[in-house]
């Protein structure tokens, strides 16, 4: 039997192990189990076993002969029902080493039977035919009355016994006293060994872990009046007296580059600016246009959202999995749509996305997650902890085709009940085509 401690069923030994009998030493056990008890950690133990069997000093044990884990004793808690457990051995007279039983196998603990057996498999030794008697071995174990025991975990078929051949009659000796008994005759080679049973299922993936926090990737965002000076470059500004936008293309006061703002306050419109900047809704009357030229991604629609109403999340997003039981746990997506919009194009294009999240965490070492979400696919997203954390932002782009309605959404989510006060986070995007 192997031992080990984890929250959640673990996986079973994934590398062929090799069972010495003369020191019962198991070696190449992986995936942390151990052949003793491991110490209390706060996490139940899981048992497994396998059945080793060989005419030479040691036998290997292939990983999908282990046994489906079992969990022995959980800290702080009941103790679980005990354990049955029985090696089960299957006999089968041919030629050749024959194939394991196709079929699932049903071993009950109080009387010993052996239900579903196929392949010509028996549970006791079949009567002499001139072929050699083959046998196998798998392993029960369970809290309950009886245990299933699949394809897989069957050993591979070992040559039990065999008919041998009469030896040739020996000379008539002279009358006399009887003699010493002869020494026994050489034993015979070894029969082959038997194909490798097929490798079994994989086990279903255990539930992914949160998600760490973010790096020094972020873009750093600043609201205020005042010239800011820019920390990095591609740093964000908003101007609330004039809704101006900037975007800093190197750092200081002198770097910045506005990307959104209103037109009509400009007394001109130059060329530069046509080029640079975006132009919404807007009239043009009583204008000649000769030769134009628009550069690319200088066409823009600007579609602006914001949460109407007081928002809360709680709780955190997780993968399914299957639980202790063996019952399979459905994924549960635990992000809050803060606000949404849609954005049609009819050629293709580029969709620019700002979105800025205000928050407040009800006490000390709490997560949070914000991430911006284009049709169902998260294209940004930061992670952050502490007691409170305002003005989270974030940026990112989507290609569209043309024709294509996009759906955008402002997501969060955390691991304790967080509030999002109405009309504190917004979501903005800019269409361009090319």
């Amino acid at each position: 039997m192997i031992f080990k401690r984890a929250a959640s069923q673990p996986a079973l030994p994934t590398a062929t192990t090799t069972f010495t009998f003369a020191t019962n030493d198991l070696s190449g056990l992986d995936n942390g189990w151990s052949l003793t008890v491991p110490a209390d950690n706060g996490q139940p133990c899981w048992v497994s076993s396998a059945s080793a069997v060989s005419s030479g000093a040691t036998d290997t044990i292939a990983p999908n002969e282990w046994a489906t884990p079992v969990q022995l004793v959980a800290s702080g808690s009941n103790g679980t029902a005990g354990l049955s457990q029985a090696t089960v051995f299957l006999y089968r007279r041919a030629a050749s080493s024959p194939s394991l039983p196709g079929a699932t196998v049903t071993y009950t603990f109080a009387t010993g039977a052996v239900d579903g057996i196929s392949n010509g498999w028996t549970t006791t030794v079949p009567a002499t035919d001139g072929n050699p008697l083959w046998v196998i071995q798998a392993t029960a174990i369970s809290s309950g009355a009886s245990d299933t025991i699949t394809a897989g975990e069957w050993s591979a078929p070992q040559k039990l016994v065999q008919d041998g051949t009469n030896g040739a009659t020996g000379a008539t000796g002279a009358t006399g006293p009887s003699g010493p008994a002869g020494p026994s005759g050489a034993t015979g080679p070894q029969g082959p060994t038997g194909p490798q049973g097929a490798t079994g299922p994989q086990g279903p993936q255990g539930p992914g872990g949160p998600q760490g926090p973010a790096g020094q990737s972020a873009i750093p965002f600043v609201q205020d009046a005042p010239v800011p000076s820019a920390v990095v470059q591609y740093q964000t500004w908003y101007r609330p007296t004039s809704k101006e936008w900037y975007v800093a293309t190197a750092t200081g006061t002198d770097g910045w580059q506005r990307i959104l703002g209103e037109v009509s306050a400009l007394s001109v419109i130059t060329e530069a600016y046509i080029a640079d900047a975006a132009i919404g809704s807007a009239k043009i009357k009583n204008l000649e246009v000769g030769t134009i030229k628009i550069a690319d991604n200088s066409i823009s629609l600007l579609t602006q959202s914001y949460n109407a109403s007081t928002r809360t999340s709680a709780g955190w997003s997780y993968e399914g999995y299957v639980d202790g039981e063996g019952n399979w746990v459905e994924p549960y997506d635990a992000r809050v749509v803060l606000t949404s919009h849609s954005v049609y194009f009819e050629y293709p294009g580029t969709l620019y996305v700002w979105g800025k999240v205000k928050q407040s965490f009800p006490r000390d070492g709490m997560w949070f997650e914000c991430s911006i979400r284009v049709n169902g696919e998260i294209i940004d997203d930061t992670l952050g902890g502490g007691s409170k954390q305002d003005g989270v932002p974030l940026l990112a782009k989507y290609a569209a085709n043309a024709g294509q309605t996009l759906l955008v959404e402002l997501c969060v989510q955390g691991d304790f009940t967080i509030t999002y006060a109405a009309g504190k986070s917004k979501l903005m995007s800019d269409r361009r085509y090319k």
